[in-house]
């Protein structure tokens, strides 16, 4: 999982090692802090901080003005006129708040019709994990119709068969031929 102590190291292009030798621990404690099996402490970012260029407090306490320069890229959603963007989304932002897996790619689908079933809002941002491509629960999928990537609530049936269902519709599909996109792993709703 990565934290601010890992998206910290990496900016400032260090290993783990070099961070512990800098810090005077071994490699290890530096695995135990990014992997939370030790807890960040005052007495960590007081070790760490001036390593990173930062105080105490922004380690302990991340703000958006540190994390917002490590971002590599902003997930925007626009009304069609790009002077004026409606939402934007950094990846740091998304590291710290959806289940770490190094291995998971979430990507960004904002949804542009509702689904009741589900709670999903018009302009939901709903984020997908694409290694989640054959739904064995049931949950919210993006799947394609039609060459049109579409919000559906999924349900696997005991006959091999998938329930779709949409606001006003529903169907059963069979599983091969139904072209799921990946799982929503999470939704941010505007207030």
């Amino acid at each position: 999982m990565s934290n601010i102590v890992t998206i910290l190291r990496e900016k400032k292009g260090l290993s783990k090692s070099e961070l512990a030798r800098a810090i005077g621990k071994n490699r290890q404690d530096i695995y135990a802090v990014e992997t939370g099996h030790n807890k960040l402490n005052m007495k960590w970012a007081e070790l760490l901080a001036p390593v990173f260029g930062v105080t105490p407090r922004d380690i302990l306490f991340p703000r958006e003005t540190v994390t917002s320069n490590i971002s590599i890229s902003a997930y925007s959603y626009d009304d069609g006129d790009t002077d004026n963007i409606l939402v934007t989304i950094e990846d740091s932002f998304i590291y710290r708040i959806l289940p770490e897996n190094e291995q998971t790619k979430f990507n960004v689908f904002f949804a542009d019709s509702p689904l009741s079933i589900a709670g999903i809002a018009r302009t939901d941002a709903l984020f997908v994990d694409h290694a989640i491509q054959h739904p064995v629960r049931s949950g919210v999928y993006i799947v394609d119709v039609g060459g049109s990537h579409q919000v559906r609530h999924l349900s696997p049936l005991t006959d091999g068969q998938i329930l779709v269902q949409a606001d006003f519709h529903e169907e059963r599909v069979d599983a091969a031929k139904l072209r799921v996109i990946g799982k929503v792993a999470m939704r941010l709703t505007a207030m």
